[in-house]
């Protein structure tokens, strides 16, 4: 068996299939299904769903229609929606999410280039025309659907329904800014000029922070409540359509051009960055990775601190607790079998981690 174990802010837990043939190409965007315990993953390059298990299996999602390509998903009860683009079904495609039968094909009038979806909580769905600078809406009781914005927009990208403000929050590629529209009224704000040229997917954690992913910058950047403070957050390939999985409270940044996905776990980023690109020996890494047996954990601590390292499974079932006691200032290397606390090894998947220094921010992670 394999693992993969990176630690603390940017998590590059790679479901791209260490122990098989990887299926993912050109992920685009990813959504959790916490019926079936699984991830879906939407491919870009060749229209297929991959469903990815709990220890990191990957496997084809049993579409009930094609797609010669795929941007966008959103599941709503027990409906999977997919945003097709090119081809004789191009439109939002319909599943039955826990069988992949084809429900529905919803072509709005006008589309070319489908992007991303949303939904509100009166029933409508919301998606991004790219290429005509439109938002579609979709009645979601009999699907019919009809133009929502035709202007104001430049190349919408990523849609968000922002609840507590009843309005969405669209991510403009081509004016680079972040486009606020009143639910009440359909009236359009400008909320942040984000200065990024490669800006696509936006969401939001249970902390009511913001999240904005660039290609051009391999970064995802966190923003406060009111958009005013920004964290960079490296360690990418081409983000695309990020997502926030509130089951695991981690986030989903599938990476186009390098045919994984990887995750962030919340709890590790706060408004004022912990590990910044300042190339110090503070970041921390493990080697090998990904590994078969034995992995070196190296991170480093600013004081004198009793440290633990917490190691949990995707249910969050503590399965390993480290107790490393005091430890002094400076870099530390811990080595870690991949055995849980009775000395049994662990099976092979997906592990959710976080280092505790007594007085010092928390620090997580997830390995595989």
């Amino acid at each position: 068996m394999k693992y993969i174990l990176t630690l603390i802010i940017v998590v590059l837990f790679n479901y791209c299939g260490y122990n098989q043939t990887n299926l993912l190409n050109n992920p685009e965007s990813v959504v959790y299904d916490s019926v079936n315990f699984r991830y879906l993953v939407s491919n870009n390059g060749n229209g297929k769903i991959i469903q990815i298990d709990s220890i990191g299996n990957q496997s084809y999602y049993p579409m009930g229609i094609t797609a010669n390509s795929l941007a966008g998903m959103y599941i709503k009860d027990s409906l999977l929606f997919a945003a097709s683009i090119g081809g004789a079904n191009s439109g939002v495609l319909v599943f039955n999410l826990s069988t992949g039968d084809s429900v529905a094909i919803i072509k709005p009038t006008g589309l070319n280039f489908l992007n991303d979806i949303a939904t509100d909580n009166q029933g409508f769905l919301y998606v991004t025309e790219y290429n005509n600078n439109k938002i579609f809406k979709i009645d979601l009781s009999n699907f019919s659907s009809w133009t929502y914005i035709s202007s104001g927009l430049n190349m919408p990208n990523g849609i968000l329904f922002d609840e507590n403000n009843n309005r969405l929050l669209v991510m403009c590629e081509g004016s680079k800014k972040v486009v606020a529209i009143s639910l009440l009224d359909s009236t359009l704000t400008d909320v942040l000029n984000t200065n990024l040229t490669g800006t696509d997917g936006i969401i939001k954690d249970n902390s009511h922070h913001f999240y904005i992913s660039d290609w051009t910058t391999n970064a995802v950047y966190q923003y406060d409540n009111s958009f005013q403070n920004r964290v960079k957050i490296s360690g990418f390939n081409d983000p695309a359509d990020i997502y926030y999985d509130a089951f695991h409270n981690l986030i989903a940044v599938p990476c186009f051009n390098a045919n994984t996905v990887q995750f962030i776990e919340v709890a590790t980023i706060g408004i004022k960055e912990i590990f910044a690109d300042s190339g110090d020996n503070l970041r921390p890494y493990n080697h090998p990775n990904p590994f078969s047996d034995l992995t070196t954990i190296e991170f480093s601590i600013s004081k004198k601190a009793n440290t633990c390292i917490y190691i949990y499974d995707l249910k969050g079932i503590l399965v390993r607790s480290l107790i490393l006691g005091d430890l002094n200032t400076g870099k530390q290397q811990i080595r870690w079998n991949a055995t849980n606390d009775q000395g049994e090894k662990l099976p092979s998947g997906g592990y959710v981690y976080t280092i505790v220094p007594k007085g010092l921010p928390m620090q997580s992670g997830v390995c595989q």
